[in-house]
């Protein structure tokens, strides 16, 4: 009976010794983490004296419990009442890495990888004594999330095909497997175009998109000159999710109606420079051309000029993307028997002409 009484007060003594710690996180709950300011904290002792205490931590995710980090400070005094601590008072510390995710940067000076995470401490004593446990939410994320590019916003697109380009979430370090998901939607009448990304079926998507940039497929279905789409970009740190996009509209052009060619009047093709073959014999006032522009829809300058390269004669016109079939009437200024010579330049400064001569 006296030994048993003896013991329970060494017990007594001993929990009397290692007084309860209290510890109030001061850990950023979101935003851009550094591993070292997962250390920062405040102890409140309650013990007579001061004691040696350690610290250990455990990194988890919080939507799997897994256990991605753990890490042990070294043994330190802490005083009786109030100590702000820091990494730097807890070091050396020793990590211990679980998870991929940290294959990229093991620097214990380095940043915390994009995600949700349940960061765990506990508070050893002396004989290994637990004086308290904690545990806090965090969440690490861009500065920035992915930005679109191209297509602006609101355009008017010439091809039915487009490319999509944007720029990725920042800082980039912060992510150990970045990649997208590339969403592409119809906007219908009287919708938003968050709501039609939020609700309707997709016209196209695709997972995974490590590029920042994308190429609607050929291998489908061309996109609708009569209709609104909403894209969207929502990063990924493997399949977890980071950040959405702003959601954008474009359209398609309308097509115009190809030129219907006369069938009772010729066309003289206007070829690029060095590449003349002849000269056309024209009959009568009315000369009629044919040129492709690959340019898109612009107004430019046609000009007329006499065999020995004066300018006799310019005219404003409209130029469209592919085959432009232009009529022109010819006045007194131009003489029978004489060569002469039409000319265009595109927006790269080419120059396409043809050469002709009016025989009545």
């Amino acid at each position: 009976m006296i030994k048993k009484l003896l013991f329970i007060c060494c017990v007594l003594f001993a929990l009397s010794v290692h007084a309860q710690v209290n510890m109030t996180l001061q850990v950023p709950p979101s935003g851009v983490l550094l591993k070292n300011q997962l250390w920062n904290m405040l102890l409140v002792s309650s013990s007579n004296s001061s004691q040696l205490i350690r610290l250990n931590l455990s990194l988890q995710d919080a939507q799997s419990n897994q256990v991605l980090l753990s890490a042990t400070s070294q043994t330190i005094t802490l005083a009786k009442g109030a100590t702000q601590l820091q990494a730097n008072n807890f070091a050396p510390i020793q990590y211990d890495y679980y998870s991929s995710i940290f294959n990229n940067d093991r620097d214990p000076n380095g940043l915390l990888p994009a995600g949700n995470y349940l960061a765990c401490y506990t508070i050893v004593g002396e004989h290994n004594l637990t004086l308290n446990e904690n545990c806090i939410l965090i969440s690490v994320q861009p500065l920035s999330p992915p930005l679109l590019n191209m297509p602006a916003n609101e355009s008017v697109l010439q091809t039915n095909y487009p490319q999509f380009t944007w720029l990725p979430p920042t800082p980039k370090n912060i992510f150990s497997d970045l990649n997208y998901d590339f969403i592409l939607v119809e906007v219908l009448p009287g919708q938003a175009a968050p709501e039609a990304i939020q609700n309707n079926v997709p016209v196209f998507n695709k997972g995974r998109v490590r590029d920042i940039f994308y190429n609607y497929p050929a291998s489908n279905k061309q996109l609708d000159t009569s209709k609104l789409y909403a894209w969207q970009i929502i990063a990924r740190n493997g399949n977890n999710f980071i950040a959405p996009s702003e959601v954008w509209t474009f359209k398609i052009k309308q097509e115009k109606p190809l030129a219907v060619i006369p069938l009772n009047e010729a066309y003289i093709l206007m070829q690029k420079s060095g590449e003349l073959k002849g000269t056309y014999t024209i009959e009568g006032k009315n000369l009629n051309v044919k040129y492709y522009s690959f340019d898109k829809e612009h107004e430019t300058e046609v000009r007329f000029l006499s065999a020995d390269g004066k300018v006799i004669q310019t005219i404003k016109q409209r130029i469209v993307y592919g085959d432009n079939y232009l009529n022109y009437k010819l006045n007194r200024v131009f003489d029978r028997e004489q060569v002469y010579f039409i000319e265009i330049r595109d927006k790269q400064n080419n120059k396409y002409s043809a050469s002709f001569r009016l025989i009545k």
